[in-house]
């Protein structure tokens, strides 16, 4: 049940190392990078590469998360871990698999003590909590402007006892 468990992080690992180390090691050949100047057509693809790895790898982890049968979660974590396996000895060699047996394991004992459900409630709540306080700001927004900006700025008084009508007019 734990391994089941265990499959949306499993996926999001593997579509890490297939969609983003896998794909920078190829473009670079396995030497670092230095974006000194302007970037090249490489270095942007890079970046674009870093700048889609949070959201697809979010996707991936809750469209596995969201596979109703344990058979089906118990092969999407089994071919995670192969693929993961088979990135990581293109990248690194056997070298690689050490730190991918670790890295399930980890996962593994973390789900069995729970904390991958303490932490996916505190994200749910903290993004419940933080739609609400962003509700709450919208609400006192006009409060804030009317009090900060019109009663207490001075450069609103001064520009409103010297523009005319006419130019006040073409403002809006």
């Amino acid at each position: 049940m734990v391994w089941q468990r265990s499959a949306p992080i499993l996926a999001a690992y593997a579509t890490m190392q297939a969609g983003c180390v896998l794909p920078i090691y190829l473009i670079t050949g396995g030497h670092d990078v230095e974006i000194t100047d302007e970037p090249t057509t490489k270095e942007l693809v890079m970046l674009t590469i870093f700048a889609l790895t949070v959201p697809v790898l979010t996707a991936v982890g809750w469209l596995v998360s969201r596979l109703r049968s344990n058979r089906a979660r118990a092969i999407a974590a089994a071919i995670s871990v192969a693929v993961a396996a088979g990135v990581g000895l293109v990248v690194s060699g056997t070298g690689q698999l050490a730190n991918d047996a670790i890295f399930v394991a980890l996962v593994l004992l973390l789900t069995a003590t729970g904390v991958g459900s303490i932490a996916g409630w505190a994200v749910r709540m903290m993004l419940s909590h933080l739609a609400s306080a962003s509700a709450l700001a919208v609400r006192a927004l006009p409060v804030f402007l009317l009090t900060a900006i019109v009663f207490f700025d001075t450069y609103v008084w001064i520009m409103a006892t010297t523009i005319t009508g006419d130019r006040l007019g073409l403002q809006w």
